[in-house]
């Protein structure tokens, strides 16, 4: 996990949090899986991802070399690379001005926090990136 997730603290979090859900899951090799795998999978990851390492991950994978697993790059899209740049640029407009709020202590209740995104068409920020989808539906299809 260290290597993968870009603060140690974090990864040990995380560590800790897949032991939770399952003992199992947090013991297996994935590099070992990956190298060997027949299934064909495709990794799509964020050269600026800020919370897991892209060189890290994303280079492993890559030297892997398997010619199953395929490894897309997306650029600026930090840690959601399925979504498309309008959606990224939305979700942290909303999700800045609702933090900002919460600091200037505005939203102090469920109600006020359930209201300041009642006007706000959640599909703006979830909006999913065309490109990606078209390498998804082509493994899919292949």
């Amino acid at each position: 996990m260290i290597g993968f997730v870009r603060f140690p603290f974090l990864a040990n979090i995380i560590r800790r949090y897949e032991k939770k859900l399952d003992p199992r899951f947090c013991t297996l090799d994935n590099c070992a899986y990956l190298a060997e795998t027949r299934d064909r999978l495709l990794w799509i990851h964020s050269t600026d991802d800020p919370i897991v390492n892209y060189s890290h991950n994303a280079g492993q994978v890559i030297a892997l070399g398997n010619p199953n697993v395929r490894v897309i790059m997306a650029e600026h899209k930090r840690h959601n690379p399925q979504y498309s740049a309008e959606a990224l640029e939305t979700m942290n407009e909303w999700i800045g001005g609702y933090n900002r709020l919460i600091r200037e202590k505005q939203l102090t209740t469920a109600e006020k926090k359930k209201t300041y995104f009642a006007d706000k068409p959640i599909g703006r920020m979830t909006a999913q990136d065309p490109v990606v989808y078209e390498e998804i539906l082509r493994l899919i299809g292949d």
